[in-house]
Parts: structure tokens; sequence; C-alpha cells
């Protein structure tokens, strides 16, 4: 079945808000200082001679030093929580899900999965929270890789952990007046799932997906290619949509398409040569 792998920042929301809260005690801790040790914290006749002879320049250095006090640390704070980052797994199977993160691996039962993602005031990060039974999962959007995809063409999702929360939708529970759209289809014997069922299932067949046949739709997130029977290849028996959306490359080979999931398969009868 398909794999998806995805990358999350290494820190969690909760350890922004303590870096934020600390920068911010040691932002007045060093406005403190340096209005103690500059001497206007003791009277205006400690002050420095150019403060005693400009007392309006006195206030707005006084006032004007404290977001400069805050802002600094909590700027320092912020970068270093997104500085780093970390790599996941997500292991789609028809009736269960395999989440491994941060040295954890979770079992995501279809029908079980609660999923609510949380806006940030800031928008350098997403926040994924995952509920299943007895656990909660927060993932955290990589900040190193939303600053990478403005660089990047062809992207239908932002981030990478964006794609793998869009595959696990598959599983979320269903609640009153929802409707569960899924796609299943017999091809040849072979039970197609999709968004989950990967061209690995080909392997042991009679048939095989022809990676150089594949073709490029502009600006949508999939390409096709054809199926081709092993005994004889000239005879096409079906045509293949492969979903690239996670794919963070335009080349389009078989490396690269052969775990992402089948979107839809249409039954042909065709005698096509090789190219």
């Amino acid at each position: 079945m398909g794999k998806v792998i995805f990358r999350y920042n290494k820190r969690s929301e909760t350890s922004l808000y303590f870096m934020v809260i600390l920068s911010v005690v040691i932002g007045f801790s060093i406005y403190g200082a340096i209005i103690y040790y500059s001497g206007i914290g003791k009277g205006p006749e400690y002050a420095p001679a150019y403060f005693r002879a400009h007392k309006d320049h006195a206030v707005y250095f006084i006032f004007g030093l404290i977001p400069l006090c805050l802002m600094i640390p909590a700027w320092i704070a912020a970068k270093l929580w997104g500085s780093e980052e970390k790599k996941g797994e997500l292991h789609l199977h028809e009736e269960y899900a395999v989440l491994y993160y941060d040295n954890k691996e979770v079992r995501i039962n279809k029908g079980e999965l609660r999923m609510k993602l949380v806006t940030p005031r800031v928008s350098w990060y997403t926040l994924y929270v995952l509920r299943i039974p007895k656990k909660k999962i927060k993932l955290c959007s990589s900040v190193i890789e939303e600053k990478e995809k403005k660089k990047k063409k062809n992207q239908f999702f932002d981030t990478s952990l964006d794609f793998a929360m869009y595959k696990l939708m598959y599983y979320k529970k269903i609640t009153k007046g929802e409707i569960k759209e899924e796609y299943r289809t017999t091809f040849y014997d072979l039970e197609i799932v999709g968004d989950i069922t990967t061209p690995e299932i080909f392997e042991n067949s009679p048939y095989y997906v022809d990676y150089d046949s594949v073709v490029i739709i502009p600006e949508t997130p999939f390409v096709t290619c054809l199926i081709r029977e092993r005994q004889n290849p000239i005879h096409v028996v079906g045509d293949l949509e492969l979903d690239i959306s996670g794919l963070r490359t335009e080349v389009f080979d078989e490396t690269n398409l052969k775990n992402q999931t089948i979107i839809a398969i249409i039954e042909l009868d065709e005698q096509i040569g090789l190219s």
C-alpha cells in the first residue's frame, strides 16, 4: 500500500509558547539591567550627562527600549524554535494506517481518527491535532519547509505534512451528517482502493505499469501511465492515474512514481507499441 514521507518541526507548539514567555522575561531583565546600570533608574542626577542635557531624549530612550528588549529575544526564540525538523512516515493500508514520528509507531484504525487543523496566530507554521482512542498527537509543519516552498514549483500542497494529513482523512471517524466518499474498483481481479493502493499491486500480476509512457497533465495533481500485459507488452490493458500531489520533484520516473497512490484506472484493450 501507499507510503508518505513527511517533515515536521522538531519542537512542539508548547515549547514555542514557553520559549517566547522565557524570552519576554529575559527581555524585561535586560531592560531593567540597562536602566539600572545606566543610572537613569536611580534618578535624574545619576543619568549620563547627555540625558541630563536632553531630558526628552531620556524619555524616548526609556520607552523605546521596552519593545526593543522584548522583540529581539522573542525573535531569537522563534528562529531557534523553527531551526530544526524531523522526518516521519505514514504507511497506508486499507483498514488502518501506521504513523511513524519521533521514534514512535502509532496504528490508526479506519473510523477511529479525529483530526483538527489549528490555525496559529503566526502564519509561518500550521498545527495538526490527531485524536485516536487513548492518544493525542500534535504535529507542527516544518518551518524550514515552509520557507522552501516559495522556491519550488508544481506543489499542490504547501508542505509534506499537509499532504500526509490529507491522506489520513481516509481514516477519519464519520460524524452524523457526513458522507464518506470512497473510490473502489476491480481491475482484472485486482481490487483498487483510491488514494490508498499503489502500483506495487501489479508486481505479482500478469500486468505491469509502463513508467516510460508517463503523460504529465499541466497544472493538475496527477500523471497517467499505461498498463501493459507482461507476456505481450504491446497489449495495453489499462490507463492509470497516479497522485503526484506530494512529490517534491519534477522527475516523474519509476523511482518516484511507484510509491504514489492510484487515483483512477480505466480498462483498455489496445495495441500500442513500446516507446
